[in-house]
């Protein structure tokens, strides 16, 4: 995912300061979602007041 000496990012733990395991998305059902098996879509989001 990264070159050699890129920098980038890393989410870690507020506890112990450790990595984060990989994140998962899941559709509604539970199922493991790929790159290939979901899509963006820009909305508006609602006024709150």
């Amino acid at each position: 995912m990264f070159k050699e000496g890129e920098m980038h990012s890393v989410l870690l733990d507020n506890v112990n300061g450790e990595p984060l395991l990989p994140l998962d998305v899941r559709a509604s059902n539970g199922r493991v979602l790929g790159p290939t098996d979901c899509y963006r879509k820009r909305v508006i989001a609602d006024r709150k007041d």
